[in-house]
């Protein structure tokens, strides 16, 4: 299953909970991650008609295709806030749950909890404009240990 969620997250999401000058607010934190699963969810929705294949044990792939050096995005209004990790190891799971919660609520995988993510693949490709952005998500089924 492949889709394409065209939003990037809110920078309070990174690891370092955006610029150093802010401070992580417990309730702007959890906006963020509803506003990215919300996105997922209208994505997947639009992509595909129900009913959904489900996956028992799935591996979700994250792509982040983002303008690298960009400022500005055609979705903020001012100051941008959105997310654009520079490596891999930036993403964290403030990232990976709404999208996983998003695939629950589409019966996509089997149940809430990570024992049905076997693995979480996460990588970045360059977009060429800042509309392109956005974030792929392909989903499979896990190989039996």
């Amino acid at each position: 299953m492949i889709f394409y969620v065209r939003a990037l997250p809110n920078r309070i999401l990174s690891p370092n909970g955006g610029t150093r000058s802010e401070k992580r607010n417990g309730q702007d934190l959890i906006d963020a991650m509803y506003a990215l699963s919300d996105a997922a969810y209208h994505a997947l929705r639009e992509s595909q008609e129900p009913p959904y294949e489900t996956f028992n044990r799935a591996v979700i792939a994250l792509t982040f295709c983002i303008k690298r050096g960009a400022q500005r995005c055609p979705r903020c209004r001012g100051v941008c806030q959105c997310y654009r990790p520079r490596t891999p190891s930036n993403f964290g799971g403030d990232i990976a749950t709404p999208i996983r919660d998003a695939l629950v609520k589409h019966d996509v995988i089997a149940g809430k909890t990570w024992q049905h993510v076997a693995e979480v693949r996460l990588r970045i490709r360059d977009a060429e404009e800042t509309a392109n952005e956005g974030i792929l998500v392909e989903v499979s089924e896990a190989e039996a240990d």
